[in-house]
């Protein structure tokens, strides 16, 4: 019987995928912020997502914990999308809905790997929902302060240099740090002061001395991450970096130049990186290699590959032989079990989550708010490329994680923070048109 279950379940995540995909894009359409039959369709078929992929994995596991997981999680689903849409009125709505289906993924495929993991990650979810809440306002009312790019600057670089010094060292890389009872990966958190300062230094036209500036600062970030052998996070900085100065200057040299600065920079890192050299021959010819550095990918190809389009059921899978896969390599788990279709349909929603930041990007008057709209826009889809580009061999793995997907406080955390300033953007940048709107009423 259960059998029979997770065969039909298959059919039944990918319509429910299908239709929060099709909802989400067609919000473009749609010029207010009020609930509406698009925002109800996504509501539901997170929910009906959540409940089908518990029930599954309580028939398998018949753990009491299970069903007290889900309860948890839809309780806290529905208090967080009715307070939320009290308090904000909706604003950057489809984005919440996206982020909280991402999540509904997320938590099902990790208590499917690691139900240990999937109560500390409900944990992580609890807590950053609530700081969703709190932090636009705060967010608000920290980006008026006068040069607090600055500050954010020398806040990122101390963060670098303590896990320079007291990092923990993860697959040759220093990573997080820590502090006993919980670790901490400062680049999350980096990441986000980083497009708050490049936003504040480069300015309303992104002027030469700007760009040189901003450049020496980056190049401090740069050298720090690479002496933490952190390649994934420089190159989420120099691609940020160059693409944020593009915009500020209009002036396509840039995007040569630093396409150029960065080329020469990973020759060089090739050439003298041994750890570098192991991944990028790991990607080049992973079978080689199958039982040491090329094992993980190829695990991970085989579990894409053993997926198909339809899946072969949750429970029904291999995840657990891809090594780390609930941080770097979730995707190909995700594509396993519920198939191809549903994959994709993932891939779909983030690149919407991007659509939906450029598009509040271009509307924004505001220079410095506008780049750093811009900037989340472009680390949220750079890390999507290379999360599922390094576990489908597109690209050398980086160990960058999929945002909400991906197991880890620190991932989510920082994922949720961006999330949270750029809906405090958007409250800033509605009160000066609802003040307008009314002296032209009281005109």
């Amino acid at each position: 019987m259960n059998d029979i279950v997770i065969v039909l379940s298959r059919f039944v995540f990918i319509i429910l995928a299908a239709i929060f995909t099709f909802a989400a894009y067609r919000t473009y359409n749609i010029k207010n912020n009020k609930l509406n039959i698009f925002s109800v369709m996504q509501l539901v078929c997170i929910l009906l997502f959540l409940f089908l992929g518990f029930f599954i994995l309580y028939a398998d596991t018949k753990s009491d914990e299970t069903l007290g997981m889900l309860a948890v999680l839809t309780g806290v689903f529905v208090c967080f999308y009715a307070v939320y849409y009290a308090i904000y009125k909706g604003k950057c709505n489809f984005l919440i809905t996206n982020m909280l289906m991402l999540i509904s993924i997320s938590m099902i495929m990790l208590l499917r790997l690691s139900q240990t993991k999937a109560k500390r990650q409900i944990i992580f979810v609890v807590g950053g929902l609530a700081i969703c809440l709190m932090l636009p306002w705060i967010a608000g009312k920290l980006l008026n302060i006068k040069n607090i790019y600055i500050a954010a600057s020398v806040v990122s670089i101390i963060m670098l240099c303590m896990v320079a010094v007291l990092g923990k060292e993860s697959y040759g890389a220093l990573l997080s740090i820590d502090f006993g009872i919980f670790s901490l990966q400062p680049f999350e958190i980096v990441k986000i002061l980083y497009v708050i300062y490049l936003a504040g230094a480069l300015g309303r036209e992104g002027k030469f001395k700007n760009v040189v500036a901003a450049g020496i600062v980056t190049l401090i970030h740069v050298a720090i991450l690479a002496y933490a052998n952190d390649f994934g996070a420089v190159l989420i900085i120099l691609v940020t970096y160059i693409l944020m100065v593009f915009v500020a200057s209009r002036n396509p040299l840039y995007i040569l130049a630093g396409a150029v600065g960065a080329g020469g920079f990973g020759a060089v890192a090739y050439k003298y990186v041994s750890h570098l050299r192991v991944r990028v021959s790991a990607w080049l010819d992973p079978f080689a290699n199958i039982d040491d550095t090329g094992y993980q990918m190829c695990q991970s190809l085989f579990a894409i590959v053993a997926g198909g389009f339809l899946g072969t059921g949750l429970t029904k899978g291999m995840p657990g032989k891809i090594p780390v896969v609930e941080k770097d390599f979730i995707f190909s788990a995700i594509a396993e079990e519920f198939g191809a279709i549903v994959a994709i349909c993932l891939i779909l929603i983030c690149v919407n989550n991007f659509l939906m930041l450029m598009n509040m990007s271009m509307k924004i008057k505001d220079s410095f708010r506008k780049h750093i709209v811009f900037g989340y826009g472009m680390i949220y889809i750079f890390q999507v490329f290379l999360t599922i580009g390094g576990a489908t061999k597109f690209i050398p793995s980086t160990g960058i994680t999929l945002p909400f997907v991906s197991y880890g406080g620190s991932s989510f955390a920082g994922s949720i923070i961006m999330i949270s300033i750029v809906l405090g953007i958007s409250c800033l940048e509605n009160k000066p048109a609802l003040r307008n709107d009314k002296l032209q009423n009281e005109r």
